[in-house]
């Protein structure tokens, strides 16, 4: 019977469970059973959702002041026209929200769980909201996405798997200040399995390119999404340079320490990172040379495609001829529609040569 790697599989299982913990709060709020004027069930679940974008927005725009009664003015906006509810109501629920995300004690959110990687039960904290500010003149409590708040965010958002990368190389830049090199060597290989994933899309965006461009809407559609994954490949490509040099610091300092004599194990972790980090770069590497390809060079193929496609379309005869006969024009009028047609004026001229002595 073949033995597997127990240890490689279960490795970072807390940080794993830590992840599916932060829906927690969403699960909560679906077994609310909150109803509206008429009897209809509120969507609790949902407006939690809508609730973390809200702060994320807030967050994005950089409004600091944000709090119950911002809360509930935005879910009384977006729900007008689903649910009955009176002014009081909208500010029950969001003060209902706010609690379920930051606990009115102020201590954090926690989770209990059996950790299959260390054999033991274990706690986990968590925090999704944070308070941000207080106005003592109004007596008003302002909120905050948390840390963990904002990953909830990502991890529920559609572009959370193009930001996938980004997010890897910024956990692998804390588990590098920390001195977790086992982790830190795990997350390299979750990069190596990003990128490849890119690949695979950027694959199958070249296909859907070469036979989906059937007008200009479709080609400035797909010009605008290469133009933002390039975008989004070159700051990637600049965490990366950032990131060997931060590796390289790393190494030179642990050797400065003997830790290549003292703790051979975990000096040869950081060679390892190095060496997998500088694959999974050159790889990467790789893919903004091939969406720069699909920009210069697919793409404008497509539209060439495009335009000469609706060139072969074109009929002289009906679109030109069978109108200027079933529809006689002024003559000035059929000068200008028959000018593109005409081939550009040509006139032979004599070039004489004067021999100077």
């Amino acid at each position: 019977m073949e033995r597997h790697d127990i240890a490689t599989i279960t490795a970072g299982y807390q940080e794993r469970i830590r992840r599916l913990a932060l829906f927690d709060p969403l699960t909560d709020l679906e077994r609310k059973r909150e109803k509206d004027e008429n009897g209809k069930l509120i969507d609790m679940k949902g407006l939690g959702l809508l609730t973390l974008l809200f702060f994320f927005e807030q967050k994005v725009m950089r409004h600091y002041k944000t709090g119950v009664k911002q809360l509930a003015a935005f879910t009384q906006e977006v729900t007008a026209e689903q649910y009955q509810l009176q002014a009081s109501d909208y500010s029950r629920l969001a003060s209902s929200l706010i609690d379920n995300f930051r606990p009115g004690t102020g201590v954090k959110r926690t989770y209990s769980f059996y950790n299959w990687e260390t054999g033991q039960d274990e706690q986990l904290e968590y925090s999704i909201l944070k308070t941000n500010n207080f106005n003592t003149t109004t007596n008003e409590q302002f909120y905050a996405l948390d840390d963990d708040g904002l990953e909830l965010v990502f991890a529920t958002k559609e572009f959370y798997s193009e930001f996938q990368l980004s997010i890897n190389q910024l956990m692998l830049r804390k588990q590098l200040e920390r001195g977790e090199f086992n982790g830190a060597l795990r997350q390299v290989n979750e990069m190596r399995v990003a990128v490849e994933s890119i690949d695979e899309r950027m694959l199958a965006l070249k296909q859907e390119i070469q036979r989906s461009i059937v007008s200009e809407e479709t080609f400035d559609r797909y010009k605008e999404l290469l133009n933002d994954s390039y975008s989004r490949l070159q700051r990637e490509d600049d965490e990366f340079k950032e990131l060997r040099q931060f590796v390289k610091e790393t190494k030179d300092r642990l050797y400065a320490k003997d830790i290549h004599r003292k703790e051979q194990k975990t000096y040869d972790l950081i060679l390892t990172i190095t060496r997998e980090l500088e694959a999974v770069h050159y790889d990467h590497s790789r893919l903004l040379e091939q969406t720069l390809s699909l920009k210069n060079t697919t793409l404008i193929t497509a539209q060439e495609s495009l335009y000469y496609t609706g060139i072969e379309a074109f009929n002289f005869d009906h679109e030109i001829t069978s109108h200027i006969i079933s529809v006689p024009l002024p003559l000035e009028t059929m000068k200008g529609v028959l000018h593109p047609f005409l081939k550009v004026e040509e006139e032979r001229t004599m070039v004489t040569t004067n021999t100077f002595c």
